[in-house]
C-alpha cells in the first residue's frame, strides 16, 4: 500500500484503474492491429530482430518475460560483450519510436498505457506522451477545454510522421473512432491466422471460410453473419500488406 494512502483511498483507486484499464483495452489492441498492418513498423521490426539475433538467441528480447535468463551479460563472450550496450540501446530507441514498453515475442508489441494514478515523481517525455498533475486547491476546467489542453500537450516535439496516420485516427475530432474497434480486432484476427498458416499450412489449405467461420464465432459470437466481418478485415490487410503477408494467400 502506497504511504500516506489508507485502505479505502487504495481500493477506490484500485475500481477507478479497474474501470479506466477496460476502456483502454480496445485502443490498445487497436494500436497493435494498426501496428501490424503497418509495412513501416514491419520492415523496422524485422530490421531489428535480424540485427541482433544472436544476441536475442543468448539472451531474449529486452524487456519482456524471457529476457536475460538464459545468460548474463558478463557471461557472454569476448566477441559479443562489446556490443551488448548498442543492443539495449537499439531497442530502446525502437520501443520509444514506436510507443512500446516492450516486445513480448516477435509480432506481439505491448504498447505503453496509462497509468491512473501516474506514480510519482514521474518524468514528462514530450516526445511520447505526458504525466498531468492536478493539486486539490485548483478547478478543473470544463471537459472540452481539459481535452484541448492535453491534445496540445501531447503534440510530439520529434518527428512522428510514422505515426500520423493512427494520430489522425485517435484525435477528437476524428469521424472515424470505430477503425479503432475493428483494428483491435484485426491484431487477433492477422496473429490467428498468421500463425495457423504458418505451423499448419497443410491442415488449412482450401479451409479458409472455415477458419472465417471459426474466427467470428470466436470474436462476434456469430459465426454466420460475423463471418463477413472477417472476411472484410482480412480484405483491410490484403490492401495494407499485400496479399502475400503471410504464408498461404486468403481464400
Amino acid at each position: 500500500m502506497s504511504v500516506g494512502w489508507s485502505v479505502d483511498i487504495v481500493e477506490q483507486l484500485q475500481t477507478l484503474a479497474g474501470v479506466i484499464s477496460s476502456k483502454l483495452n480496445l485502443p490498445i489492441r487497436g494500436f497493435c492491429g494498426w501496428m501490424l498492418t503497418n509495412k513501416r513498423f514491419l520492415k523496422e521490426h524485422d530490421e531489428i530482430l535480424e540485427r541482433w539475433k544472436g544476441h536475442l538467441f543468448d539472451h531474449g528480447i529486452p524487456g519482456s518475460s524471457l529476457f536475460g535468463m538464459k545468460h548474463h551479460p558478463q557471461f557472454e563472450s569476448s566477441a559479443n560483450a562489446g556490443d551488448y550496450p548498442d543492443f539495449i540501446a537499439g531497442f530502446s530507441t525502437f520501443y520509444q519510436r514506436w510507443r512500446l514498453s516492450y516486445l513480448q515475442a516477435p509480432y506481439l508489441p505491448c504498447p505503453i498505457a496509462p497509468q491512473f494514478p501516474a506514480p510519482l515523481p514521474s518524468r514528462n517525455d514530450p516526445n511520447i506522451g505526458m504525466t498531468s498533475y492536478v493539486p486539490d486547491t485548483i478547478p478543473l476546467p470544463e471537459r472540452d477545454a481539459l481535452r484541448n489542453l492535453m491534445e496540445g500537450a501531447l503534440q510530439p516535439e520529434t518527428d512522428s510522421g510514422h505515426l500520423a496516420e493512427w494520430h489522425k485516427l485517435i484525435h477528437s475530432s476524428s469521424q472515424a473512432k470505430k477503425s479503432i474497434a475493428r483494428y483491435a480486432r484485426v491484431f487477433v484476427v492477422q496473429h490467428f491466422w498468421s500463425i495457423l498458416h504458418h505451423r499448419h499450412p497443410a491442415a488449412f489449405r482450401r479451409k479458409g471460410d472455415l477458419l472465417k467461420e471459426v474466427l467470428a464465432e470466436y470474436l462476434l459470437g456469430d459465426n454466420a453473419a460475423g463471418k463477413e466481418t472477417i472476411h472484410g478485415d482480412l480484405q483491410l490487410i490484403n490492401r495494407r500488406l499485400g496479399t502475400k503477408w503471410f504464408a498461404s494467400a486468403v481464400d
